[in-house]
Parts: structure tokens; sequence; C-alpha cells
């Protein structure tokens, strides 16, 4: 168990000092929206914020958590359905609430709020609730009770999830903060030719590349598909799909997968990776001579905006996401959804134009600049914080 700071006795709200943010986390490995969260955690101005984190399951996010500076505790992972389960993590909040003199409780995702509302409603500590995907048609019955709590501050990542969830509730408070990343770090080319030669790769092959986790929505059977037309023209390119199931989601899908690339003759040309290790990803970001993102819906991607921030073009599926970052014509493409021939010749153009690719990597970039920054979203969510901290 994290020891509380000893300074942290008191009435938290007749403190002077820098107020205390709880995180609650309802997964222990990274994903989009846990990449979020470590950056919130590790870029806070701590003059005024310190960071505290509980974790609804066990897992590696929980010491990056405590790298990023968040003092962080674990609860057994459990189903929501668990109703006694559930009960005694609500409870376990309570007492971290209490013991570590929280002045906020900031919950991340949908399903989280259900233990962050009764949070709230047990303490009188208020809550931010950080909404990132779109509630589905017909509601879940999680979405449907979590909007039935009360919260006091909404977050939406993007129009999408605001859009359905202002169907399902009224939100009288709520900022729209973007996600953004960080400026790329740099790459030396022995670690690109290294990570090249790993995967049996020659330095000068024309590189496409997807990076997700591997679920049907993501559009990894479009690429593949579209990769049929991008041999024909530039059979010496490569297309490189990097990323693995999460959270038990879908495990079947990579064989499916495998068997297309089979089916249609395209092993030379379609490669599956898997996890990789975030240098070996950056080092394929670096070299590559896209990326392709084929996801047919998604509130947001930040894999979009790393390959903007190395001055990388960008083909994408048109989805709520897509559209609000890429800037079409300008900073990157967008085709429709589950198109493969329109992918595919849009990938084949950014192969046969370099000066096209270099044009929209320069552009892309200028807009991560300008509207997609860490410090932007950071600071946003710290003016929620002081909406409802006085501070």
């Amino acid at each position: 168990m994290a020891t509380p700071d000893p300074d942290a006795a008191g009435d938290r709200r007749c403190s002077d000092g820098p107020r205390r943010v709880l995180f609650v986390e309802p997964v222990a490995h990274r994903g989009g929206a846990e990449v979020v969260l470590l950056d919130l955690i590790l870029e806070m101005d701590r003059r005024r914020f310190l960071p505290y984190a509980a974790l609804l399951d066990q897992g590696p996010l929980a010491e990056e958590a405590r790298q990023a500076g968040a003092t962080v505790e674990c609860f057994p992972g459990h189903r929501v359905r668990n109703v006694v389960a559930t009960a005694r993590a609500v409870r376990w909040l309570c007492r971290l609430v209490r013991e570590w003199s929280i002045d906020l409780v900031h919950t991340q995702g949908t399903k989280t709020h259900l233990y962050g509302g009764l949070v709230r409603l047990l303490t009188g500590v208020p809550e931010v609730w950080h909404l990132y995907d779109e509630p589905p048609e017909p509601p879940s019955w999680i979405d449907r009770v979590t909007t039935r709590i009360p919260f006091d501050h909404a977050i939406f990542i993007s129009e999408a999830p605001r859009r359905g969830f202002c169907k399902l509730m009224a939100v009288d408070r709520s900022t729209m903060v973007h996600p953004g990343v960080k400026p790329a770090t740099p790459v030396d080319p022995g670690a690109i030719e290294q990570v090249l030669a790993g995967l049996g790769l020659p330095m000068a092959v024309p590189l496409i590349l997807q990076i997700s986790r591997l679920q049907a929505f993501k559009g990894h059977e479009h690429l593949i598909r579209a990769a049929d037309l991008v041999r024909r023209r530039h059979p010496e390119a490569r297309v490189l799909m990097v990323g693995g199931t999460l959270f038990g989601l879908e495990e079947e899908y990579p064989d499916r997968l495998r068997r297309l690339i089979v089916e249609l003759g395209l092993e030379r040309t379609v490669m599956m990776a898997g996890e990789l290790p975030d240098t070996a990803v950056a080092a394929l970001l670096e070299h590559c001579r896209c990326l392709c993102y084929a996801e047919v819906r998604g509130p947001y991607s930040l894999v979009i905006l790393e390959a903007m921030a190395r001055g990388k073009p960008v083909v994408a599926a048109r989805t709520d996401g897509s559209e609000l970052i890429v800037d079409h014509g300008a900073t990157g493409t967008l085709v429709p959804p589950a198109d493969p021939g329109t992918l595919g010749a849009a990938l084949v153009e950014i192969l046969d134009r370099p000066d096209l690719a270099r044009s929209l990597g320069e552009a892309g970039f200028s807009r991560w600049q300008q509207k997609f920054s860490v410090d932007t979203m950071v600071t946003r969510t710290q003016e929620v914080y002081s909406s409802l901290l006085g501070r």
C-alpha cells in the first residue's frame, strides 16, 4: 500500500498548498486514454496540483504512473456486474480520498464514473468525468446507468462523445479538451536500421505503416485489400501493421487477418509485427513514407498526431476523429471508410509523389504544433480543475 504524505492530514479545503487530484483508471495496461493519463500526471503544474492514481486492475500501468510522479494504488480487477467487488472498490476509493486528502476526483472513461460518481456522493469531493468514446447505439446498460449518476464537470475529447452522451443526459458543465502528443524524440539512423533488420526489411524499403490494436473496427482488413493495389504499382513497397490484441477483445482477429493475407497472396507485401517497444515504434514512424489509419469509426487518434509530429503524411479513413485532426488535401488524405480501392489509390499517390508526401508532412507538423500539443491539453484540463476548486 502506498503511504500518504505526512502533511496530508487536516481539512483539505483549508489548505493553501497544491490541490490533490485522484485519477480513477479502469485498466492497468496502456491504451490511448492511458497515454493521456500519463501525460497529465507527468506535466501537471506541481505548484497547483498533485497527482494520485487509483487503478481498478493490476498491471504495468501502475509502475508507469509512479514513474510519471503519481502516488498509486491498485484494486484487483473485476467485472462491474460483480456487485460485491464493485461495492468494495467504491469503499476502497472512499478510503483513499480520506487518507490522501483528495480535493478532486478525475474519472477516466465511461464505466469508471460508476465508481467516481458514487465516491462523489459519499465524500462530497467534486468529480471531473473524462469521456473518450461515443456510446453505442443502442446504449449499453453501463451507459444507461452511469449517465444517471451526477457529476460536476465533463471533459469530452471531441465532438463525437459529446454528441452521443448529450443524447443520454443533461450536461450542464463541460469542456472540449483535445488530447495532444509531445514533440517527437529524434531517432538515430543506426537505431532505425537495427529495427528494420529485426523485421527482415532493408533501409531502402518504401514503408506504409499502420499502428493500432487489433480489432475489426480498426480497419486492418481494408488496408490488406488496399495493399493489393500497392503491390501492383509498387512491388518493392511493404505494408507493416504494428499492434496486438488488448483487454482480451477479439482474440481470434489476428488469425483472420493472416488468413486474408495468404488468400490474397500478399505474404511478401503485408507484415504483422505484433506489439513492439516504444523505441521501435518511434524508429518506424521516423522511417515510414506515410502513416495509414484505416479505422472505420473513432472519435480521435493519437497515432495520427504522433505521425504529424514527425512530419509524416497521413492517409486515413474519414471518421469523426480523423476529420478533426487531418486537414484533407493540406496535411493528409481522407478517404471513405471501408473502401479499399480508394485507400489503395491514395497510398499509391503518396509513393508516386515524394513532393506531395513532403508538403503534406510539413503542413501536418505545423498543424500539430498549433493545435494538438500536450501543453495545450494540460493547460485546458487544469483550467477545469481551477473552475471547480477556485484556484
